[in-house]
């Protein structure tokens, strides 16, 4: 308003024009909020007539390769905050900066979390899908976080891996399942406290976990964190039940709990005849977990955290 009262017809340009010269108008406006009056004049007189390029020439003085593409693509509203143009000039204007435009190239249409992602992110793993998939900041830092966390454990997926699943990512897929596939499709697990043998089947990889889910119609598939992590770990014994071990602090290991089908309880008979085949590894069992008597009190227990030393 300011300035279409220095030059009348700023407004009805700004209302009636295409969101490329509007987005050139609201980049130019981002760049000149401090000026004198007499410049606030001459930007007004070019808003009024010029091409989209020549309005942002007239406010930044050149306009960067690719700068003109990536305002089309952001539509015809404005972005939230001044600086978020100040930031796509910067970006567009600096050489050294060219894989972090390429990403804004290939993303499709440009947001403010988009201009946000690739300034403030390290670009290796800005592939387009991943900023389609984003939703937020937020999503966006956990998942690169997690990235680094995976390839962090002895076993985690390599550069090529993550770049495959990135590549597989299909429309706007979420940024999770990026993170679940790798995670299922790691290789064996840090560490087992058992070995195969005719009474144990150890479950060593995430596919072990999911189809011994299915097995028994219970809820590993949602473990497989804990074991990809080497803090638990799951075997199956005879196939009739499912045996949960916790990491001690003193790296042995501890069997939590014993899980027959749908979570039910095991045969005592059949609980002993694990407990002594577990102590002949030295894997000691909780045993009050045992008694019926016990069970409130250690359910309670447990919901409460009093093991999670033991993870």
């Amino acid at each position: 308003m300011e300035l279409d009262g220095l030059a009348s017809g700023v407004l009805r340009r700004l209302l009636r024009s295409s969101p490329l010269v509007r987005q050139a108008i609201f980049a130019a406006i981002a760049h000149t909020m401090d000026r004198n009056e007499q410049e606030a004049e001459l930007l007004a007189q070019a808003l009024c007539v010029g091409r989209a390029r020549h309005v942002l020439d007239s406010a930044i003085g050149g306009v960067p390769d690719g700068l003109m593409g990536a305002l089309e693509r952001i539509g015809s509203t404005p972005l939230p905050r001044a600086d978020h143009y100040k930031a796509l000039v910067a970006l567009f204007a600096s050489p050294e900066k060219r894989d972090r435009t390429r990403c804004l190239q290939h993303c499709g249409e440009i947001t403010s979390l988009t201009i946000d992602a690739v300034t403030h992110f390290d670009p290796k793993w800005l592939h387009p899908n991943v900023l389609r998939g984003a939703t937020s900041l937020r999503d966006l830092s956990d998942f690169l976080e997690a990235l680094r966390l995976l390839q962090s454990l002895p076993n985690g997926p390599s550069d090529e891996a993550v770049h495959r699943a990135i590549a597989n990512m299909h429309g706007r897929a979420r940024l999770q399942n990026v993170i679940a596939r790798l995670m299922r499709r790691s290789a064996a697990y840090p560490e087992h406290p058992l070995d195969a043998d005719a009474d144990f089947r150890p479950l060593r990889t995430a596919s072990d976990l999911i189809r011994a889910g299915r097995r028994f119609r219970n809820c590993l598939r949602h473990h497989v964190l804990g074991a990809l992590t080497g803090r638990t770990a799951y075997a199956v014994f005879r196939e009739q039940a499912v045996l949960e071990f916790r990491r001690l602090q003193t790296g042995g290991w501890l069997l939590f709990e014993v899980h027959g089908p749908e979570n039910d309880r095991v045969p005592r008979d059949v609980r002993a005849v694990i407990r002594e085949a577990c102590a002949a590894r030295s894997l000691p069992m909780m045993t009050a977990s045992h008694d019926p008597d016990w069970e409130p009190l250690v359910r309670m227990a447990t919901e409460g955290g009093i093991y999670d030393w033991a993870a």
